[in-house]
């Protein structure tokens, strides 16, 4: 009777950061991509992470890699247009959370 058994719905997948993806994605220089080595380097992490993590954000649509147009043998990481705007987002709510801190700090801080 196997193919009596109920099955849920799928459901959407959505498409998260990985911890500390964000950092990661942060990093990420202009269009023309980022190696793994700078992206490690500039997030403070080893480089086997930056790979791990690189690999889920590809796997995510967050980034892509590209042929280095400058060395043959070397790739680099770019954003997708969901990684830009993953950007952008934290961005803005970086920002967002300063200000609102900013703001508690005045009224609940006599001497701010």
């Amino acid at each position: 009777m196997r193919g009596d058994v109920a099955h849920p719905p799928a459901r959407t997948q959505r498409r998260r950061l990985p911890f500390g993806g964000g950092e990661i994605v942060e990093q990420v220089g202009g269009p023309g991509g980022t190696r793994l080595t700078d992206l490690a380097a500039q997030a403070q992490v080893t480089k086997q992470t930056a790979s791990t993590l690189a690999d889920h954000l590809v796997r995510a649509g967050y980034l892509e890699r590209v042929a280095d147009p400058t060395d043959g043998r070397a790739r680099l990481l770019r954003l997708t247009p969901t990684g830009r705007t993953a950007a952008d987002l934290g961005k803005r709510a970086a920002t967002d959370l300063r200000r609102t801190l900013t703001a508690l700090r005045e009224i609940t801080d006599p001497y701010a």
